[in-house]
């Protein structure tokens, strides 16, 4: 009896508190991450890596229907760790220069409705959920259905590495471009390759507002390399730099002229190469047994060999075409994702010449195609059936189906709100019992 007293006299003093509980049940669309309609929404990822001791650049648009915001009135930013009612313990940023224990910096125009915010020397303690607040006197509002979740590593992310072609031949031209994710533009890593030769370092923005850098080379198979490609990307942080680094194995290849298909009896002329030190010495071999070659019937070839080792090439002496086969997709990150949060779906494939592909996706009203390329990325907000296909002029594949699962926020934060309410009436009646 005395608990539930208690109880209902702490509501009393925060009436506020309860009418947010009850407007889930008598206002009209409203969203349970709020408890009321939100009169503020921003446009942010809602995760973002840091890295700690280096910075972080938080790309980030406001908007709001409220027709008490008004852009010729000073308009601040607020932000907020750990929860979205302005409570003093939990801001960390008020633009109007009261509060900033983590020296932050919006950059962004607020009168334009642009709050990006500059986030200087990251620890791992910041890692939390942050909500974003506008307060325009009379006008103020949290965004408090747009949480932004950072979390701060100590490792860098090790950078990427991509090769213009699949299949390297001996004097062919291909583009390595190396691209490492970028935090803080104002403190992009710096990319050096295992090559010569000097590139050119850029930095990119990626369509949900972050960014990559970037550094790109042409080279020429025949130039002396090392045996493998390798990108290092080194980070400033407070102290010092840190570093990460990828390397890509180069293959032996081989080629044959004429390539592609061929008629039965005509003539070809077969060429292998390895880099080796010594210099490697190299057999044909038609099925393990040295012969003349004949493209009237078919082998493989195999093995350049020098005092140290041999290395068994992959068949690349007849180049028949095949239809696409080994179809497979991923999906990324797998399990059940976050509404709102980004997927990135990824299709491959053997074939020759190189398959084309296809994404759909299952729906009601039958099969929709949602992109046409081997990646897809999107934002996800409802469960769905994924497949694709690839595509070249000797047939087609298609892949398994993934099955994409998005936990929906709201339903978790109803059943909360549920809960308190059941206690808030149970409570009531015995008080009204007792009385």
């Amino acid at each position: 009896m005395k608990d539930c007293l208690n109880l209902m006299a702490a509501l009393s003093e925060n009436m506020l508190t309860l009418n947010m509980i009850l407007s889930v049940f008598f206002i009209p669309g409203t969203l349970a991450g709020c408890g009321i309609t939100p009169h503020l929404r921003i446009t942010t990822p809602r995760e973002l890596e840091a890295l700690s001791g280096s910075c972080l650049e938080i790309p980030c648009i406001y908007d709001t229907e409220d027709n008490r915001y008004n852009s010729s009135q000073p308009i601040y930013g607020v932000w907020m760790k750990g929860g979205y009612m302005p409570y003093p313990d939990i801001i960390i940023f008020n633009g109007s220069g009261s509060v900033n224990n983590y020296s932050l910096n919006i950059s962004g125009n607020l009168r334009e409705k642009y709050c990006t915010t500059l986030f200087p020397d990251l620890k791992t303690s910041y890692a939390d959920r942050y909500f974003f607040r506008i307060e325009n006197e009379p006008f103020k509002a949290t965004a408090c259905d747009d949480p932004l979740q950072i979390t701060v590593k100590d490792s860098p992310w090790s950078p990427s590495i991509k090769i213009s072609v699949g299949d390297l031949n001996e004097h062919q031209s291909v583009i390595l471009s190396c691209s490492a994710v970028t935090p803080c533009p104002h403190s992009p890593p710096e990319l050096t390759w295992n090559l010569q030769q000097d590139s050119e370092k850029k930095t990119e923005k990626n369509p949900d507002g972050t960014f990559i850098t970037k550094i790109q080379e042409t080279i020429t198979l025949s130039d002396p390399l090392e045996g493998y490609i390798r990108c290092s990307a080194r980070y400033p942080v407070n102290g010092g730099f840190k570093t990460a680094e990828t390397k890509v194995t180069l293959n032996v290849s081989s080629s044959n002229s004429p390539s592609g298909l061929l008629s039965a009896g005509s003539w070809m002329e077969l060429s292998c190469s390895s880099r080796a030190k010594p210099p490697a010495s190299f057999n044909w071999f038609w099925n393990d047994t040295n012969v003349v070659m004949n493209v009237a019937e078919r082998g493989e070839c195999y093995k350049a060999i020098n005092h140290l080792g041999n290395n068994t090439l992959s068949r690349t002496c007849f180049d028949d075409k095949d239809a696409p086969r080994n179809t497979s997709a991923s999906i990324s990150p797998s399990g059940l994702v976050s509404a709102g949060s980004w997927v990135e779906l990824s299709c491959s494939s053997k074939a020759n010449p190189p398959a084309n592909f296809t994404w759909f996706r299952n729906t009601k009203n039958g099969t929709k195609k949602v992109a046409t390329s081997d990646f897809y990325s999107f934002r996800a907000t409802e469960d769905g059936e994924y497949y694709c296909e690839a595509t070249n002029d000797q047939g087609n594949q298609r892949s398994s189906i993934l099955f994409l699962s998005v936990k929906d926020n709201a339903v978790f934060g109803l059943h909360i709100i549920l809960k308190i309410l059941g206690t808030i009436l149970l409570c009531s009646t015995v008080v009204i019992f007792e009385w």
